[in-house]
């Protein structure tokens, strides 16, 4: 039980970390995150829309 709790809180543990590592390079590379986050939307939209006509 103990080996499962302690997994669990070191999984939290490296998403805490990723999601600093991410919040960083948002600041830092604002331009960019928001190029790469309107590619994605785009792709996703078209996809979608090519899924509803098939």
């Amino acid at each position: 039980m103990a080996s499962k709790k302690s997994k669990v809180v070191a999984n939290a543990l490296i998403y805490a970390l990723i999601y600093i590592l991410l919040g960083v390079l948002f600041l830092i590379f604002k331009g960019a995150v928001a190029m790469w986050c309107v590619i994605a939307i785009g792709v996703l939209l078209i996809v979608q829309g090519v899924l509803d006509i098939w």
